[in-house]
């Protein structure tokens, strides 16, 4: 919401805005994710709406009723995205843990298609889970 005054031109009596103040910011868009990754006060969301991982810190997490705060790798969460201007890039704010099962990264379809497999799958290892998982690449 902004609030501003209205001014009406000397020649042509056009009107304009001036003075315009932003009042109330809007909501920010939650997205979920879930947490793939953790040192000792930060992190990363492997997010639902975006490709790449986003960053975040301890202190971004809200503390839950139980009083947790702290998050664990696997934890499902819903977040708001906010800029760093000095770092160049995004991370999570306002990060709260929502109930497994709520992040859903990709929807399957009830279509069945068929094909033939031109490349053989390559294997990498994941960074998020644990030592000797594999994830997939592509």
């Amino acid at each position: 919401e902004v609030e501003f005054s209205i001014v009406r031109e000397a020649v042509g009596g056009a009107k304009r805005a001036v003075r315009v103040t932003v009042v109330k910011e809007p909501p920010a868009r939650k997205q979920l994710g879930q947490v793939i990754m953790l040192k000792s006060n930060f992190g990363f969301i492997k997010c639902c709406e975006r490709a790449e991982d986003i960053f975040f810190h301890f202190t971004a997490v809200e503390t839950q009723k139980d009083g947790r705060a702290e998050p664990r790798i696997g934890d499902e969460v819903e977040f708001a995205v906010a800029h760093n201007s000095q770092a160049g890039r995004d991370h999570a704010v306002q990060i709260r843990f929502v109930p497994r099962g709520t992040v859903k990264f990709e929807q399957a379809e009830e279509i069945r298609r068929s094909g033939v497999c031109m490349e053989r799958l390559k294997e990498v290892k994941s960074y998020g889970s644990g030592a000797g998982e594999r994830g997939r690449e592509g």
